[in-house]
């Protein structure tokens, strides 16, 4: 392949990216460039990708990402399938077990969504901002064909202000080369340090500089020689990306990173692009993230969000990446629960030459999960499919806890007498308390009290009928016109939820998807959506009590903070309570830490699971939720010989 004519192709595309080019490939150290160039009838090319190659020595393999490919018009079915023949090959001479990409296409972008999952990739469509590799929502803003005075007259007043009072105070911003890095570096550390996240070092940013040539550069922001902020700016393909920044918290008055980006779009308009790309933001409708900050500030420049398709994964050897990717997650887990399985030090800090010793300590130490839900709910396994995968990947044991049913437990326990999984029969509650939806986990439910469950399951759902139709009925009144016969009539059980009515809404068109209609439409902030009453979660604790069973308060950090959660233990203690989930997927190690210490002082014992549900919940895995989870079996025994316990 003739690099020349690929990077020509590649910058001079409407589909380019700088991540596609040969100059990103120098920046990323440790992998191995290969590209992908395809050709129409006439010898053109018409379709290229460059695709990093990572070597796994010790398992003779690698894995392959394509970031931000393919750079071809993906509604072209042919390019990209001629494309993806040509990464196969790459696949062979590599032995690689599994190629990523995340595209740059629209999330609405159904027709390329589906010509990449035709040829069998895997779409993670559900994963949201930062939890894929390449943040998947990106504020942008169209400047073709604009002047600079026509795009700063769009700015929001207070930002237009800001500019101006940062040159007023005498701040000072220019683009500058390797000169400047040492003082980028050490403002990047102060900032790395205030907000939490790992920063790239001084070789990494070095290498960026040096391999686009003069087209990624630094934009330093200085009051009477001091740096405020800083910034590393990349134009290709004539879009100006916005990639890194730092700032200092001390100088934060004087506006320094206003004006820094009016200067770094003021260069983006006068080189001729077309967008200035501001990168990232955190899921930009979820106002509690840590970082929605960032988000705020980047729409005071009166651009709009991009929100990508989001990440697709082919797997060429099944086998090979079921290892590969056991051995990540259990890099994370490890470290995290190194103590509780008195794990040498040494394997809680592996690193890739050591994956077969993982391998082998995963295969010695026993796991289980207590939190997962079938398709009897709103999961997309079956509870058969759900214990056949707990056996795959060795679970020592699997619940089943499906949203206020137990319909699906006579299949899921026999499923594991059939396979030799041990299973729990459990039921997920959804109860109330201080007017908080609190879900209340029953587990070791009997056989013998689940016509006492549907009963009281029945009421619960008279409620929900009730507020769904009043929620159709509000709709309706906005124009939203939805007819609750046809909902109810296409369920498979007759119970109507939101994301049935989510999904009558996007077959209407009146949103384009039905993520959309939840952060949306169906928000209780809106005005149609009254959450049904709901039993009480003191109520559901002593019915389980009474029937003999283990009630778990269900992660609680979703719902409650930590004073929250005190003032309603000693209350459901005295009611029944037995456990809470002190290991969830969506916990951080301060969260984990906090739910095991709070077990302990109230006398409780501590349970844990995935919430798995499949597909509708793509980044949560069996057994392991985001990668990070392992709940010893030790949990599940403690709390099988507490309901033991109540037998006798």
């Amino acid at each position: 392949m003739d690099i020349k004519e690929y990077e020509e192709f590649c910058k001079n595309s409407k589909y380019g990216n700088f991540m596609q080019s040969a100059d990103w490939a120098k920046v990323k150290k440790g992998w191995i460039p290969e590209y992908v160039a395809v050709r129409d009838e006439n010898g053109k090319i018409n379709g290229c990708t460059l695709v990093l190659v990572k070597k796994i020595p010790i398992l003779n393999t690698a894995m392959l990402y394509a970031p931000r490919g393919f750079v071809c018009d993906t509604h072209d079915s042919k390019t990209v399938r001629k494309i993806f023949e040509q990464i196969k090959l790459i696949a062979e001479k590599y032995h690689a077990y599994t190629l990523k990409t995340d595209p740059l296409i629209d999330e609405t972008d159904f027709i390329s969504i589906k010509n990449f999952v035709d040829l069998g990739f895997v779409y993670h469509g559900e994963k949201q901002g930062y939890d894929n590799t390449q943040c998947r929502e990106n504020y942008v803003l169209d400047i073709k064909d604009k002047s600079c005075d026509e795009v700063f007259a769009n700015f929001k007043s207070k930002w237009r202000y800001n500019i101006r009072l940062a040159m007023r105070k005498g701040v000072e911003c220019k683009f500058c080369g390797e000169d400047e890095l040492d003082d980028f570096m050490e403002l990047m550390k102060e900032t790395g340090r205030r907000d939490g996240f790992e920063i790239r070092s001084e070789e990494y940013f070095r290498n960026f500089l040096q391999a686009f040539h003069g087209n990624a550069k630094l934009c330093i922001a200085k009051l009477d020689g001091k740096v405020l902020s800083g910034a590393l700016l990349v134009n290709y393909a004539n879009v100006a990306s916005y990639v890194y920044g730092c700032s200092s918290n001390e100088y934060r008055k004087y506006m320094p990173n206003y004006l820094m980006q009016w200067t770094m779009i003021k260069y983006a308009i006068e080189s001729g692009c077309h967008t200035y790309d501001f990168c990232g933001i955190p899921y930009w409708y979820d106002e509690t993230h840590k970082n929605y900050g960032v988000y705020r500030f980047k729409q005071g420049f009166n651009g709009k969000v991009k929100t990508y398709a989001g990440e697709f994964d082919y797997v060429f050897r099944n086998g090979v990446n079921h290892i590969a990717d056991l051995a990540m997650k259990l890099k994370k887990a490890c470290v995290k629960y190194s103590s509780a399985l008195n794990l040498q030090t040494v394997y809680a800090k592996m690193e890739w030459v050591k994956l077969s010793h993982s391998i082998l300590y995963r295969r010695n130490f026993m796991f289980c999960d207590l939190h997962t839900h079938s398709t009897f709910s709103d999961g997309t396994f079956s509870p058969t499919e759900i214990v056949l995968k707990a056996k795959e990947i060795g679970l020592d044991a699997v619940a089943l806890c499906d949203h206020n049913t137990v319909a699906g437990l006579d299949e899921f326990v026999s499923a594991g007498k059939k396979y030799g999984v041990t299973t729990v029969a459990g039921i997920e509650f959804s109860t109330e308390y201080n007017s908080k939806q609190l879900h209340i986990v029953g587990l070791f439910i009997k056989e013998e009290n689940y016509s006492d469950i549907t009963e009281i399951m029945a009421e619960s759902q008279k409620l929900k009928e009730e507020s769904n139709k009043l929620l159709v009925k509000n709709l309706a009144k906005d124009g939203y016109i939805l007819d609750y016969d046809e909902i109810k009539n296409s369920t498979v059980d007759g119970f109507v939820n939101r994301a049935n009515i989510a999904a009558a809404l996007m077959q209407k068109g009146y949103v384009s998807s039905v993520k959309e209609a939840f952060q949306t439409l169906l928000m209780s902030k809106f005005g149609y959506y009254v959450p049904p009453k709901r039993p009480s979660s003191l109520y559901i604790i002593e019915r389980l009590k009474g029937f003999g069973s283990i009630s778990v308060l269900a992660h609680p950090f979703l719902n409650m903070n930590e004073d929250e959660l005190r003032e309603f233990l000693p209350k459901a203690k005295a009611c029944g309570l037995n456990a809470t989930e002190a290991y969830y997927s969506l916990f951080d190690n301060a969260e984990t830490e906090l739910a095991e210490k709070i077990c302990d002082e109230y006398g409780l014992l501590k349970s844990g699971g995935s919430d798995f549900h499949g597909a509708t919940k793509p980044d949560i895995s069996l057994g392991v939720g985001k990668g990070n989870l392992a709940i010893p079996t030790e949990i599940y025994k403690n709390l099988a010989n507490c309901y033991h316990n109540f037998r006798l």
